[in-house]
């Protein structure tokens, strides 16, 4: 994951969500202790790069599953 050009924290999210079946924006920023604008962004990214998917909610909602680049 990491030539994917990946934060760790970015990685820490697809380890949580191949282990818990999802994540949300919420316990994104509590496992990798950070905001919520930065949350967002690491999110958006791995949803560019295919890695997770949104499953249908948005906003403070939304929840993510692994997508088919993970």
């Amino acid at each position: 994951m990491k030539k994917n050009g990946l934060q760790e924290r970015q990685v820490e999210a697809i380890l949580y969500t191949k282990k818990y079946g999802e994540i949300t924006n919420s316990k994104y920023q509590e496992i990798a202790d950070v905001s919520k604008a930065t949350a967002t962004r690491d999110i958006k990214e791995l949803e560019d790069k295919g890695l997770l998917k949104n499953i249908g909610t948005k906003g403070s909602s939304a929840v993510y599953k692994l997508g088919v680049g993970s």
